[in-house]
């Protein structure tokens, strides 16, 4: 059976290199790591500082922005878990591609506190994370402010202590670049002298592309569609063989230590089969799968004997984020795998995914 295994989220970068003839050698994943090596964000240009307060979730405040992952961003303020923020503690954060026009204050009547919030409305009451809503409004009052808030309506949602009064009428810019599926709550907060009132909106925020995985925390929607690629696929008393058209590569997938070693499929037509016999009710491997099997001791080795012939199938690949050292696949069934491959390391780990 297949068992847990922690995987750390990041990029899957591979380069090809020659396989040796008689023992095959697993291809080295590059070295070259584009994350920041030291946490950089308070000297980062445009970046600004913000207080964590209870609900705070990062992806509800990278919302707008562009270019920066959770896992990036948690890495340039030195967070350990970008699900987890301490409360109270200043993070820097990316400007963002929307932002609300300010206004200076004005109270229209000095004599009289009235705060009152006519009107407030989402464009749509649901939305994908790539197409975007806007917020229109009507208030009578001293100032308005509008900020994002927790999305569990019981959750306490304090003005942030960095914001900036709005228009009191208002339709925003709109508001895109959702990191996550799920509710998303906004406040608008009108003032008067002693007079104050909010109103809270909620849109619910669908994944624009199909997902391969669940995540933890919450539904992280992919950057990107799944992409497939014709691939063949044989599974093993030990683990599994995987074949990718598009870089002549051999996965080879173990049980027992639970990772995941890339070769180069050395096969050529005419290359001789294995001459192993397999036992009743198993089969040996043929073709390029055959040729690696036995250069890897074959039945002697963490393999073990083939269950069935390979099958070709059109495999789904999708990164776990934009800059992500896991990657899910589909296999030809409908189990889900996360393959997670660090820089520097000739393999990688793999783990089936529940759904």
């Amino acid at each position: 059976m297949l068992r847990t295994f922690f995987l750390i989220v990041s990029v899957c970068l591979v380069v090809s290199i020659a396989a040796a003839q008689t023992a095959p050698t697993p291809v080295t994943v590059a070295p070259d790591d584009p994350r920041p090596a030291v946490c950089a964000a308070p000297a980062l240009p445009n970046f600004t500082a913000h207080i964590v307060v209870p609900g705070d979730r990062l992806v509800d405040l990278l919302a707008g922005t562009q270019g920066f992952s959770l896992t990036q961003i948690a890495a340039l303020n030195c967070l350990d878990d970008p699900a987890a923020l301490p409360v109270g503690a200043v993070i820097w954060l990316p400007p963002s591609g929307t932002d609300l026009i300010t206004t200076e204050l004005f109270d229209a009547d000095p004599v009289t506190d009235t705060a009152e919030i006519i009107s407030l409305a989402a464009s749509s009451p649901e939305t994908n994370n790539e197409a975007g809503i806007s917020f229109t409004w009507e208030a009578i009052g001293t100032a308005a402010y509008f900020y994002a808030c927790p999305p569990d309506s019981a959750a306490p949602c304090p003005r942030p202590a960095d914001a900036r009064p709005v228009p009191l009428a208002y339709t925003t810019p709109v508001f895109s670049g959702f990191r996550a599926a799920g509710m998303v709550r906004y406040r608008l907060e009108v003032v008067d002298g002693a007079a104050q009132t909010s109103q809270d909106v909620t849109v619910n925020i669908t994944c624009a592309q199909a997902m391969l995985a669940v995540y933890s925390g919450y539904q992280t929607c992919p950057d990107a569609a799944p992409l497939y690629t014709a691939a063949a696929w044989q599974s093993f008393e030990g683990g599994v063989m995987i074949w990718w058209s598009d870089t002549s590569q051999i996965w080879v997938l173990t049980e027992n230590d639970q990772r995941v070693r890339i070769y180069d499929d050395t096969y050529q037509e005419g290359d001789p089969d294995p001459a192993d016999s397999a036992p009743e009710g198993f089969i040996t491997p043929v073709r390029g799968f055959g040729k690696l099997w036995s250069a890897l001791g074959g039945a002697e080795s963490g393999l073990g004997w083939a269950l069935a012939a390979e099958t070709g199938y059109q495999v789904a690949r999708q990164s776990a984020g934009q800059v992500s050292y896991t990657t899910y696949l589909q296999g030809p069934d409908t189990g889900v795998f996360a393959i997670t491959f660090v820089p520097g390391q000739d393999a990688g780990y793999w783990v089936a995914v529940e759904q």
